[in-house]
């Protein structure tokens, strides 16, 4: 009598950059190294030396998750402020150094060539509004870190 064929079973390998991707989407993103791990504004902490893990999920005792999230909170304002006040200083710096001048700034902007697989260097008229977006948006990313803060610590914030 003949054997049924045995199939292999497929090979798993795991994707566990991709895991940690759904994870940061799962737990929010920007996430702030504390204590040698990274951690979440929900309170979940992951590895940061290894894609697998492990993570942790947020302490069940109420003041210990509010602590971290203060921790969560601060280190972020910190790490905004750390982007923002230097790219406030640039602009400025910039600014005023056109208003002393009689013709547009120049930039060297250098693109890659697809043809030529090689770096080109331009140069273009200094755009300060390339900077507009990125200082929105650490501008409102402060006060979203700020409004947290007070809210964790039990300040009203009713000056809306």
């Amino acid at each position: 009598m003949l054997q049924p064929k045995q199939t292999k079973p497929p090979k798993v390998k795991l994707d566990w950059k991709a895991y940690y991707k759904e994870f940061r989407l799962e737990h929010g993103d920007y996430p702030v190294i504390f204590k040698g791990m990274i951690l979440f504004r929900d309170g979940w902490m992951y590895s940061k030396t290894d894609y697998a893990g492990p993570e942790f999920p947020p302490p069940e005792d109420e003041a210990d998750l509010k602590s971290l999230q203060l921790a969560y909170w601060n280190s972020r304002r910190q790490v905004v402020r750390l982007e923002l006040i230097p790219l406030e200083r640039t602009v400025d710096s910039l600014l005023q150094f056109q208003s002393a001048k009689s013709c547009r700034l120049q930039q060297k902007v250098i693109e890659f060539d697809d043809e030529t697989q090689k770096d080109v260097t331009n140069t273009v008229e200094l755009d300060i509004t390339i900077f507009e977006g990125r200082l929105d948006w650490l501008r409102k990313d402060l006060e979203d870190c700020e409004r947290n803060i007070a809210s964790l610590n039990g300040v009203d914030d009713d000056n809306d």
